[in-house]
Parts: C-alpha cells; structure tokens; sequence
C-alpha cells in the first residue's frame, strides 16, 4: 500500500483584496470549508485569515489535483457568502491563489503562524506578507497586484 504525507500551504484572496469577510461570520465560512474538503479526503490541520484571504494548512491525498480543490472550494464559498450568509461586499474570489508545499519538519511553525493571523497583520499588509513567503528570486517576478483579478 502506498502511503503519503502531502501538506499544502493555500492562501485564498477576496477579489480586489476587499475586506469582505466579517468576523461575525468567519468561523461559519470556516466550517464550510473543512466540510468541503472533507468530503474529498482533505484534512484540513489549521485554517483562519483576515477579512480579505484565507490561510489553510491542508493535509492532502496523492490523488488530489491542487487546482481542481481551490477552485471548488472557492466556487462553492461564493455561492454560499453571497446566496446564504448576503455579504454584499463580498464579489467573490481573486482567480488567483498561492499554494506552498510544507515539510513535516515545520508543520507546527505554520500552524502558528496561521491560528496567529489577526495578530500578524495588525503590523504587515497581505503584500509584503505574500512578498516573504516568496524565494527571493521569486519576488521579482511575481506581482502580487494578480490577485487584484
């Protein structure tokens, strides 16, 4: 029997970076999303943001194409944030996401970073946070106004 050990680090952005996301219901979009990836076999290990993206530490089957989860889970948060929860400030997500594969070695450091998201953030702005999360050869290529779309 094979056997795989996959965490993903996956960053969801609210469309412009709006920050559409209330804390009030945060925890019930939360739910929302590890329901869904739990129906496709995904153990979602730490999830929490902001009012404008989601951090999601993601433990992953082989057989999950990464692209495929994103974009149900982002199609379905729509339909749910707009038709049930009537976020009018909420338009949807970026086309964009980030997703970082994770060694075992520092599964516990990411957990702590994602629970500590609001904190984080009161001193660094989504950019320069996705800025540092970024190989250095890789900032200069990138342009973080792609999550603007």
């Amino acid at each position: 029997m094979s056997y795989t050990q996959l965490y993903l680090h996956v960053v969801i952005v609210v469309k412009r970076r709006i920050m559409a996301i209330p804390p009030s219901v945060e925890r019930h979009i939360y739910s929302y999303i590890v329901s869904i990836l739990k129906e496709r076999g995904v153990y979602v290990v730490q999830i929490n943001g902001i009012p404008n993206h989601i951090h999601m530490l993601l433990r992953i089957p082989s057989t999950v194409c990464v692209a495929d989860l994103v974009r149900d889970v982002k199609r379905a948060t729509s339909l749910m944030m707009k038709n049930t929860l009537r976020l009018t400030s909420f338009e949807g997500w970026s086309a964009e996401y980030a997703a970082f594969t994770v060694s075992k070695g520092v599964v516990e450091r990411v957990i702590n970073y994602i629970r500590n998201q609001k904190e984080h953030h009161l001193k660094l702005s989504f950019e320069d946070e996705f800025m540092k999360m970024l190989e250095p050869e890789e900032q200069a290529n990138y342009n973080v106004g792609n999550f603007d779309k």
